[in-house]
């Protein structure tokens, strides 16, 4: 008996079109592809403060683009108190759509980060969706 491949890929589309297109290129599948959570975690380059200052006003308008795939989101800050890198919480279709989320954000573009990491997250205390 000859095993066939099912192309099975669900997705949905978050502000834009960009998980719809990752999940189309991913081509055959067994895997049942379902929105989840990414932490976008990012680390500032050292002495890059006036970049996110100056970026910020267009990093807050794209995160507000993205709508409800945003769930929250905030800088982390250095013993000083300053900001010195971002954590954003995305919903999303796969790591790889979570990247692609990264690459478009304004402080990405103007090389604020010296490392971004995209990770599952799983929101277990206080879930407003739960």
């Amino acid at each position: 008996m000859e095993a066939i491949a099912l192309d099975v890929v669900h997705f949905s589309v978050k502000g834009d079109s960009t998980d719809a297109r990752l999940a189309l290129a991913c081509g055959p599948t067994f895997i049942e592809r379902f929105s989840m959570l990414y932490a976008l975690m990012c680390t500032d380059k050292p002495n890059s403060l006036q970049i996110r200052l100056d970026t910020r006003p267009d990093h807050l308008v794209f995160l507000e683009s993205l709508g409800d795939a945003v769930k929250f989101a905030g800088p982390f800050l250095g013993e000083d108190g300053k900001p010195c890198g971002s954590m954003v919480m995305v919903e999303a279709d796969s790591k790889e759509a979570t990247m692609a989320i990264a690459e478009r954000d304004p402080y990405a573009k103007k090389g604020l980060f010296s490392a971004v990491e995209a990770r599952p997250w799983a929101w277990a205390v206080k879930n407003p969706e739960a």
